[in-house]
């Protein structure tokens, strides 16, 4: 019986998965299986309920695709931009905190999810991590959504505006100098070798969980990740099409935790989530002139760099707008890493 409920949980989310993929939704994998399981839960057409198994294999592969797309800095890079990481790390905690805590002022939204809410990470890894914390799974998702849609919508204006010729002409001097990271050797697809590195991190996600730390899981597989592919460099970010299947089965599991109740709900948090969006566009803008101003990183390169949004968009504006790219993978990298590590924990103390 767990099996055939499973494989018409997995076929929910496959079909809400092409279904958004097709509709071209940002982000279509991950809310065409969220919204399509959920509503298979919310009409009690699906008996599959979530568990602590699901969540940690959804953990693994999550640990293992954001590990695989860490780059190796050279000592060169890393001193050059070893104070824009610190300033970036530190302005992402002040500004989710922040904006966390004016949100929180409605009574739909709790501190801790607003907190997690403002965070400016992927809609999956905050998903995940509410699961996690045992927190709303469904506000985090719409309040984050809608905060994506308004970003990617609104940010290439806002980076064509505050362009300006100097930058340009500081970005193309950039792209003359060799400050791009290594281009690693491309290897064929061995099996082998990537078997090893899933068994790698379920042992390592294995003792991430015997912590007891929520999100132990996903951070024990992300850091075996990053340490195998840094010491072996035989690793490249996975192919989109694997991305995909692992965003789909992770909104799968966030359609579990769906009831009828949270569709009638969702609307309340509309003004919560515009009000996150403007916040931290807002914050992104000034938080950049900031850096530019005491740094000296160019405009251009500040903005994408410090974008509340996902780090694959902000690197095609980037080069559209001749940016430093690898700057701003730099600055999206740490983001994410900060965003993994040091919110989950601020998040826990405030639930």
């Amino acid at each position: 019986m767990q099996v055939v409920s499973f494989g018409i949980f997995t076929t929910f989310a496959i079909i809400g998965s092409l279904l958004g993929i097709f509709l071209r939704i940002p982000m279509g994998a991950v809310l065409g299986a969220t919204l399509m399981v959920g509503v298979g839960k919310a009409m009690h057409w699906l008996e599959f309920e979530p568990s602590s198994t699901l969540s940690f294999f959804v953990q693994i592969a999550l640990g293992i695709m954001i590990g695989l797309s860490f780059t190796k800095l050279s000592k060169k890079q890393f001193s050059r931009l070893n104070k824009s990481i610190v300033f970036v790390i530190l302005v992402i905690i002040m500004m989710t905190v922040g904006t966390g805590a004016i949100v929180s002022s409605f009574d739909e939204v709790s501190l801790p999810v607003a907190v997690l809410s403002s965070a400016p990470g992927g809609m999956v890894e905050m998903a995940t991590m509410a699961g996690a914390l045992g927190l709303e799974v469904p506000a985090v998702i719409f309040l984050h959504f809608v905060r994506l849609l308004i970003v990617m919508v609104t940010f290439p204006y806002i980076i064509s505006i505050f362009t300006d010729t100097s930058a340009k002409k500081q970005s193309t001097k950039n792209k003359q100098m060799p400050n791009k990271p290594d281009i690693k050797e491309e290897y064929p697809f061995i099996p082998l070798k990537y078997l090893l590195l899933i068994v790698a991190a379920l042992i390592a996600g294995l003792a991430g969980f015997m912590t007891g730390f929520p999100l132990g899981t996903l951070l024990g597989a992300m850091a075996i990740v990053i340490f195998i592919n840094f010491k072996t460099e035989m690793y490249s970010p996975l192919p989109i099409r694997v991305k995909r299947m692992i965003q789909t089965f992770i909104g799968g599991s966030i359609g579990l935790t769906f009831t009828a109740e949270t569709f009638y709900v969702l609307h309340t948090l509309i003004i919560p989530a515009l009000l996150i969006s403007l916040l931290t566009i807002v914050s992104a803008i000034l938080l950049a002139m900031i850096l530019t101003k005491l740094l000296k990183v160019d405009r251009t390169t500040s903005i994408c760099g410090l974008a509340p949004a996902g780090m694959s968009e902000m690197v095609l504006i980037a080069e559209e707008e001749q940016a430093n790219v690898p700057t701003v993978v730099t600055m999206h990298l740490f983001r994410i890493l900060t965003i993994v590590t040091i919110i989950p924990i601020i998040v826990q103390q405030l639930n």
